[in-house]
Protein backbone atom coordinates (compact mmCIF):
# COMPACT_ATOMS: atom_id res chain seq x y z
CA UNK A 1 0.00 0.00 0.00
CA UNK A 2 1.05 3.34 -0.61
CA UNK A 3 1.82 5.35 2.90
CA UNK A 4 0.23 8.63 2.20
CA UNK A 5 1.57 11.30 5.06
CA UNK A 6 -2.37 12.47 6.69
CA UNK A 7 -1.05 16.25 5.67
CA UNK A 8 -0.80 14.79 2.04
CA UNK A 9 -4.36 12.96 2.77
CA UNK A 10 -6.00 16.65 3.84
CA UNK A 11 -3.92 18.56 1.36
CA UNK A 12 -5.93 16.45 -1.31
CA UNK A 13 -9.24 16.89 0.61
CA UNK A 14 -8.81 20.42 1.18
CA UNK A 15 -8.57 21.01 -2.16
CA UNK A 16 -11.45 19.05 -3.42
CA UNK A 17 -13.67 21.89 -4.33
CA UNK A 18 -10.77 23.70 -6.28
CA UNK A 19 -10.22 21.06 -8.30
CA UNK A 20 -13.96 20.33 -9.25
CA UNK A 21 -14.22 24.16 -9.69
CA UNK A 22 -10.94 24.12 -12.15
CA UNK A 23 -11.70 20.94 -13.53
CA UNK A 24 -8.17 19.70 -13.22
CA UNK A 25 -5.81 19.10 -10.08
CA UNK A 26 -3.82 21.45 -8.47
CA UNK A 27 0.02 21.24 -9.15
CA UNK A 28 0.51 20.42 -5.80
CA UNK A 29 -1.90 17.24 -6.10
CA UNK A 30 -0.39 16.21 -9.48
CA UNK A 31 3.37 16.75 -7.86
CA UNK A 32 1.74 14.09 -5.25
CA UNK A 33 0.77 11.54 -7.77
CA UNK A 34 4.48 12.15 -8.97
CA UNK A 35 5.89 11.37 -6.14
CA UNK A 36 4.17 8.19 -5.06
CA UNK A 37 4.42 6.65 -8.68
CA UNK A 38 0.90 6.44 -8.47
CA UNK A 39 0.98 6.80 -12.35
CA UNK A 40 4.04 4.53 -12.87
CA UNK A 41 2.79 1.37 -10.87
CA UNK A 42 2.78 -0.89 -13.80
CA UNK A 43 6.18 0.85 -14.91
CA UNK A 44 9.62 -1.38 -14.62
CA UNK A 45 11.45 -0.84 -11.84
CA UNK A 46 14.45 -0.37 -14.43
CA UNK A 47 12.17 2.45 -15.71
CA UNK A 48 11.71 4.41 -12.59
CA UNK A 49 8.22 2.69 -11.77
CA UNK A 50 6.90 0.33 -9.48
CA UNK A 51 6.79 -2.99 -10.73
CA UNK A 52 3.40 -3.59 -8.73
CA UNK A 53 2.25 -7.10 -8.73
CA UNK A 54 -1.57 -6.87 -10.00
CA UNK A 55 -3.10 -7.46 -6.08
CA UNK A 56 -1.10 -4.70 -4.76
CA UNK A 57 -1.87 -2.26 -7.31
CA UNK A 58 -5.93 -2.62 -7.04
CA UNK A 59 -5.87 -2.18 -3.16
CA UNK A 60 -3.42 1.54 -3.55
CA UNK A 61 -6.21 2.00 -6.52
CA UNK A 62 -8.78 1.34 -3.99
CA UNK A 63 -7.02 3.56 -1.40
CA UNK A 64 -6.33 5.96 -3.99
CA UNK A 65 -10.36 6.45 -4.55
CA UNK A 66 -11.58 6.18 -1.22
CA UNK A 67 -9.46 9.37 -0.30
CA UNK A 68 -10.47 11.25 -3.33
CA UNK A 69 -12.28 9.91 -6.62
CA UNK A 70 -10.03 12.26 -8.79
CA UNK A 71 -6.66 10.50 -7.65
CA UNK A 72 -8.05 7.41 -7.70
CA UNK A 73 -9.91 7.40 -11.02
CA UNK A 74 -6.14 9.02 -12.37
CA UNK A 75 -4.09 6.33 -10.57
CA UNK A 76 -6.05 3.83 -12.43
CA UNK A 77 -6.50 5.31 -15.72
CA UNK A 78 -2.50 6.17 -15.51
CA UNK A 79 -0.82 3.33 -14.27
CA UNK A 80 -3.46 1.39 -16.52
CA UNK A 81 -1.71 2.92 -19.68
CA UNK A 82 1.76 1.34 -18.43
CA UNK A 83 0.57 -1.84 -19.49
CA UNK A 84 1.54 -1.00 -22.89
CA UNK A 85 5.47 -0.33 -22.08
CA UNK A 86 5.58 -4.23 -22.69
CA UNK A 87 4.42 -4.03 -26.33
CA UNK A 88 7.05 -1.21 -27.20
CA UNK A 89 10.47 -1.75 -28.13
CA UNK A 90 12.63 -1.57 -25.27
CA UNK A 91 14.43 1.93 -26.10
CA UNK A 92 10.81 3.18 -27.29
CA UNK A 93 9.64 2.33 -23.90
CA UNK A 94 12.57 3.95 -22.06
CA UNK A 95 11.72 7.06 -23.79
CA UNK A 96 8.45 7.28 -23.37
CA UNK A 97 8.11 6.21 -19.61
CA UNK A 98 11.09 6.45 -17.45
CA UNK A 99 10.38 10.61 -16.98
CA UNK A 100 9.22 11.02 -13.80
CA UNK A 101 5.95 13.17 -15.26
CA UNK A 102 5.74 10.37 -18.06
CA UNK A 103 1.53 10.13 -18.23
CA UNK A 104 -0.37 8.22 -20.93
CA UNK A 105 -3.97 9.22 -21.74
CA UNK A 106 -5.55 7.06 -24.45
CA UNK A 107 -9.04 6.05 -25.72
CA UNK A 108 -10.46 2.93 -27.72
CA UNK A 109 -12.79 4.49 -30.14
CA UNK A 110 -11.75 3.78 -33.91
CA UNK A 111 -10.11 6.67 -36.11
CA UNK A 112 -8.25 5.70 -39.77
CA UNK A 113 -4.47 5.36 -40.28
CA UNK A 114 -2.87 5.13 -43.92
CA UNK A 115 -0.11 3.03 -44.59
CA UNK A 116 2.70 5.31 -45.74
CA UNK A 117 6.55 4.76 -45.86
CA UNK A 118 7.92 3.93 -42.37
CA UNK A 119 4.31 4.09 -40.69
CA UNK A 120 0.70 5.14 -40.81
CA UNK A 121 -1.12 8.77 -41.62
CA UNK A 122 -3.73 8.88 -38.80
CA UNK A 123 -6.88 10.98 -38.35
CA UNK A 124 -9.68 10.94 -35.90
CA UNK A 125 -10.41 12.09 -32.71
CA UNK A 126 -11.36 10.24 -29.77
CA UNK A 127 -13.78 11.02 -26.44
CA UNK A 128 -12.92 10.52 -22.93
CA UNK A 129 -9.13 10.60 -22.75
CA UNK A 130 -8.49 10.67 -18.88
CA UNK A 131 -5.37 12.77 -18.24
CA UNK A 132 -5.37 14.66 -21.32
CA UNK A 133 -4.44 18.00 -19.91
CA UNK A 134 -0.74 16.72 -18.31
CA UNK A 135 -0.05 13.47 -20.98
CA UNK A 136 3.21 13.65 -22.14
CA UNK A 137 1.98 10.72 -24.87
CA UNK A 138 -1.13 9.58 -26.04
CA UNK A 139 -2.25 6.10 -27.32
CA UNK A 140 -5.74 5.32 -29.61
CA UNK A 141 -6.99 2.72 -32.28
CA UNK A 142 -7.19 3.05 -35.53
CA UNK A 143 -8.61 0.91 -38.62
CA UNK A 144 -6.39 0.49 -42.01
CA UNK A 145 -8.09 0.28 -45.19
CA UNK A 146 -8.13 -3.25 -44.68
CA UNK A 147 -10.43 -2.99 -41.35
CA UNK A 148 -7.51 -3.95 -39.54
CA UNK A 149 -7.04 -2.15 -35.97
CA UNK A 150 -3.90 -0.51 -35.00
CA UNK A 151 -2.60 0.83 -31.60
CA UNK A 152 -0.81 4.09 -32.33
CA UNK A 153 0.61 6.75 -30.21
CA UNK A 154 0.53 10.08 -31.16
CA UNK A 155 3.23 12.78 -28.78
CA UNK A 156 1.28 16.24 -27.34
CA UNK A 157 2.48 17.95 -30.32
CA UNK A 158 0.29 16.30 -32.54
CA UNK A 159 -2.86 16.05 -30.66
CA UNK A 160 -5.61 18.38 -30.04
CA UNK A 161 -7.08 18.65 -26.45
CA UNK A 162 -10.79 20.14 -26.86
CA UNK A 163 -11.65 20.53 -23.05
CA UNK A 164 -14.66 19.33 -23.52
CA UNK A 165 -14.74 17.02 -20.07
CA UNK A 166 -17.85 18.03 -18.47
CA UNK A 167 -19.48 15.38 -16.51
CA UNK A 168 -21.58 15.50 -13.70
CA UNK A 169 -18.44 13.72 -11.70
CA UNK A 170 -14.84 12.84 -11.35
CA UNK A 171 -15.06 16.73 -13.05
CA UNK A 172 -10.89 17.19 -12.53
CA UNK A 173 -9.95 13.96 -14.49
CA UNK A 174 -9.65 16.37 -17.23
CA UNK A 175 -11.08 13.03 -19.50
CA UNK A 176 -11.62 15.30 -22.93
CA UNK A 177 -11.66 14.19 -26.20
CA UNK A 178 -8.50 14.14 -28.52
CA UNK A 179 -8.12 14.95 -32.41
CA UNK A 180 -5.51 14.61 -34.79
CA UNK A 181 -4.96 15.19 -38.56
CA UNK A 182 -2.68 13.67 -40.78
CA UNK A 183 -0.65 12.48 -37.65
CA UNK A 184 2.79 10.51 -38.90
CA UNK A 185 2.71 7.83 -36.57
CA UNK A 186 6.04 5.66 -36.83
CA UNK A 187 5.97 1.71 -36.69
CA UNK A 188 8.07 1.62 -33.67
CA UNK A 189 4.76 3.53 -32.09
CA UNK A 190 2.11 0.96 -33.36
CA UNK A 191 1.54 -2.28 -31.26
CA UNK A 192 -0.57 -5.27 -31.39
CA UNK A 193 -2.18 -5.81 -27.76
CA UNK A 194 -3.54 -9.25 -29.54
CA UNK A 195 0.09 -10.90 -29.98
CA UNK A 196 2.21 -11.11 -26.67
CA UNK A 197 4.31 -8.72 -25.31
CA UNK A 198 7.55 -7.71 -26.59
CA UNK A 199 9.73 -5.75 -24.03
CA UNK A 200 10.23 -6.98 -20.03
CA UNK A 201 8.10 -10.20 -20.83
CA UNK A 202 9.16 -11.35 -16.99
CA UNK A 203 7.04 -8.73 -15.56
CA UNK A 204 3.60 -10.69 -15.44
CA UNK A 205 1.53 -8.06 -15.36
CA UNK A 206 2.14 -6.77 -19.11
CA UNK A 207 0.74 -10.63 -20.02
CA UNK A 208 -2.68 -10.68 -17.93
CA UNK A 209 -5.42 -10.54 -19.94
CA UNK A 210 -5.89 -6.96 -20.60
CA UNK A 211 -9.90 -6.50 -20.33
CA UNK A 212 -9.88 -8.50 -17.34
CA UNK A 213 -7.00 -5.98 -16.13
CA UNK A 214 -9.03 -3.27 -17.04
CA UNK A 215 -12.07 -4.43 -14.98
CA UNK A 216 -10.02 -5.21 -11.83
CA UNK A 217 -8.92 -1.49 -12.46
CA UNK A 218 -12.16 0.11 -12.50
CA UNK A 219 -13.88 -2.14 -9.88
CA UNK A 220 -11.28 -1.42 -7.44
CA UNK A 221 -11.68 2.61 -8.26
CA UNK A 222 -15.73 1.81 -7.53
CA UNK A 223 -15.25 -0.40 -4.54
CA UNK A 224 -13.31 2.40 -2.82
CA UNK A 225 -15.88 5.16 -3.46
CA UNK A 226 -18.43 3.09 -2.35
CA UNK A 227 -16.77 2.54 0.97
CA UNK A 228 -16.07 6.44 1.64
CA UNK A 229 -19.70 6.75 0.34
CA UNK A 230 -20.70 4.48 3.02
CA UNK A 231 -18.55 6.26 5.50
CA UNK A 232 -19.25 9.49 4.83
CA UNK A 233 -23.29 8.79 4.61
CA UNK A 234 -22.77 7.63 8.28
CA UNK A 235 -21.11 10.54 9.41
CA UNK A 236 -23.89 12.81 7.82
CA UNK A 237 -26.55 10.71 9.65
CA UNK A 238 -25.22 11.00 12.71
CA UNK A 239 -25.16 14.55 12.49
CA UNK A 240 -28.80 14.84 11.91
CA UNK A 241 -30.05 11.56 13.92
CA UNK A 242 -33.37 11.54 15.96
CA UNK A 243 -36.04 9.45 16.42
CA UNK A 244 -37.96 9.81 13.30
CA UNK A 245 -38.68 6.82 10.33
CA UNK A 246 -36.05 8.65 8.25
CA UNK A 247 -33.39 8.19 11.05
CA UNK A 248 -34.60 4.75 11.44
CA UNK A 249 -34.36 3.52 7.69
CA UNK A 250 -31.16 5.65 6.75
CA UNK A 251 -30.23 3.14 10.04
CA UNK A 252 -31.23 -0.03 8.37
CA UNK A 253 -30.00 0.80 4.07
CA UNK A 254 -26.26 1.93 5.98
CA UNK A 255 -25.87 -1.34 8.36
CA UNK A 256 -27.02 -3.43 4.98
CA UNK A 257 -24.62 -1.29 3.01
CA UNK A 258 -21.45 -1.67 5.49
CA UNK A 259 -22.29 -5.40 5.46
CA UNK A 260 -22.27 -5.63 1.06
CA UNK A 261 -19.06 -3.30 0.82
CA UNK A 262 -17.10 -5.95 2.80
CA UNK A 263 -18.37 -8.66 1.41
CA UNK A 264 -17.53 -7.45 -1.90
CA UNK A 265 -14.37 -6.16 -0.82
CA UNK A 266 -13.35 -9.66 0.18
CA UNK A 267 -15.03 -11.66 -3.21
CA UNK A 268 -12.98 -8.51 -4.94
CA UNK A 269 -9.93 -9.02 -3.59
CA UNK A 270 -9.82 -12.89 -3.63
CA UNK A 271 -10.94 -13.61 -7.43
CA UNK A 272 -7.81 -10.70 -8.22
CA UNK A 273 -5.59 -13.43 -6.21
CA UNK A 274 -6.78 -16.10 -7.27
CA UNK A 275 -6.26 -15.21 -11.25
CA UNK A 276 -3.41 -13.54 -10.48
CA UNK A 277 -1.88 -16.72 -8.75
CA UNK A 278 -3.29 -19.00 -11.49
CA UNK A 279 -1.50 -16.36 -13.92
CA UNK A 280 2.20 -16.55 -11.97
CA UNK A 281 1.90 -20.25 -12.07
CA UNK A 282 1.97 -20.63 -16.23
CA UNK A 283 -1.11 -23.07 -16.32
CA UNK A 284 -3.13 -20.08 -17.41
CA UNK A 285 -6.21 -18.45 -15.80
CA UNK A 286 -8.36 -20.71 -17.48
CA UNK A 287 -12.74 -19.54 -18.34
CA UNK A 288 -13.76 -20.67 -15.11
CA UNK A 289 -11.40 -17.81 -13.11
CA UNK A 290 -11.65 -15.35 -15.95
CA UNK A 291 -15.92 -15.77 -16.03
CA UNK A 292 -15.52 -15.29 -12.14
CA UNK A 293 -13.02 -12.25 -11.88
CA UNK A 294 -15.55 -10.21 -14.64
CA UNK A 295 -18.97 -11.15 -12.44
CA UNK A 296 -16.85 -10.06 -9.15
CA UNK A 297 -16.61 -6.68 -10.45
CA UNK A 298 -20.04 -6.50 -12.44
CA UNK A 299 -21.74 -7.55 -9.11
CA UNK A 300 -19.88 -4.60 -7.33
CA UNK A 301 -21.16 -2.40 -10.41
CA UNK A 302 -24.59 -3.58 -10.23
CA UNK A 303 -25.29 -3.24 -6.75
CA UNK A 304 -23.71 0.13 -6.11
CA UNK A 305 -25.93 2.05 -7.59
CA UNK A 306 -28.85 1.10 -6.27
CA UNK A 307 -27.99 1.25 -2.22
CA UNK A 308 -26.05 4.59 -2.31
CA UNK A 309 -29.30 6.35 -4.41
CA UNK A 310 -31.62 4.94 -2.19
CA UNK A 311 -29.57 6.42 0.86
CA UNK A 312 -28.93 9.52 -0.56
CA UNK A 313 -32.33 10.16 -1.50
CA UNK A 314 -33.05 9.83 2.65
CA UNK A 315 -29.95 12.41 3.78
CA UNK A 316 -31.68 15.42 2.88
CA UNK A 317 -31.50 18.70 1.24
CA UNK A 318 -27.69 19.44 2.76
CA UNK A 319 -26.50 16.54 0.82
CA UNK A 320 -27.61 18.25 -2.76
CA UNK A 321 -25.04 20.88 -2.17
CA UNK A 322 -22.16 20.09 -5.02
CA UNK A 323 -19.59 20.84 -1.90
CA UNK A 324 -21.23 18.80 0.18
CA UNK A 325 -18.27 15.91 0.73
CA UNK A 326 -21.05 13.23 0.52
CA UNK A 327 -22.58 15.03 -2.77
CA UNK A 328 -18.90 14.58 -4.41
CA UNK A 329 -18.07 11.14 -4.12
CA UNK A 330 -21.73 9.83 -4.98
CA UNK A 331 -21.44 11.92 -8.33
CA UNK A 332 -17.60 10.66 -8.50
CA UNK A 333 -19.09 6.97 -7.56
CA UNK A 334 -21.81 7.35 -10.64
CA UNK A 335 -19.39 8.44 -12.64
CA UNK A 336 -16.93 5.77 -12.28
CA UNK A 337 -19.23 3.19 -12.47
CA UNK A 338 -20.71 4.47 -15.96
CA UNK A 339 -18.20 3.20 -17.40
CA UNK A 340 -18.99 0.40 -20.45
CA UNK A 341 -16.25 -2.24 -18.82
CA UNK A 342 -18.69 -2.20 -15.74
CA UNK A 343 -21.73 -3.49 -17.94
CA UNK A 344 -22.65 -6.74 -19.27
CA UNK A 345 -23.68 -5.37 -22.50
Amino acid sequence: MIAFHPNEIQQVKQTAIEAEKNKRLPQQVLELLYRHKLLKLFVPVELGGKEEPLPQALRIFEQCAYIDGTIGWLAAIGSGGNYFAGYYGKETAQKLFEPENAVLAGSGHYGSATKTTGGYIINGSWKYCSGAGFATFFTATATDENGDSKAVTFMPEQVEVLNDWDAFGLKATESHTIRVKDAFVPQELVFDLSKPPVSYSDYKVYSFPFMLFAQFSFGAVVLGLYRAFVEEAEKHAEQHADNSERSKTIGQLLNKARISVDKHAVAFHKSAQATWEAHLNGTGIGEALMIEGAETVLAISAWVPQITSNIFSHLGMGALMEQHPINRIYRNLLTANQHILLRKY
